[in-house]
């Protein structure tokens, strides 16, 4: 996985991981780049909201948000989410 430094030279969109005060702080540093959220507590083929962004289970990804990838805000067990998170296969970027 890759640092979320680059993510500021970068053009697209990223869905940050959870819906927690972490997650609202990566959201705060991508700004208009954060284009939503995933969360597995949420029921897949349900879409919530968060900061007024879309929350969905991370099944849900395709196409375009999946190539743009996911950015995970929880330290050290950033690896063990990530692990988890590979089989939707998004990138995965570590806050």
């Amino acid at each position: 996985a890759d640092a979320i430094n680059p993510l500021h030279r970068n053009d697209r969109g990223y869905q940050v991981l959870g819906r927690t005060a972490n997650a609202a702080f990566a959201a705060s540093v991508l700004g208009e780049r954060c284009i939503g959220f995933i969360d597995e507590a949420i029921e897949p083929g349900i879409i919530s909201s968060f900061r007024n962004l879309p929350a969905v289970h991370p099944s849900q990804l395709t196409g375009r948000s999946t190539s743009n990838g996911i950015v995970l805000c929880y330290g050290d067990r950033n690896v063990a989410i990530s692990r988890r998170l590979h089989r939707y296969g998004a990138r995965i970027f570590y806050a």
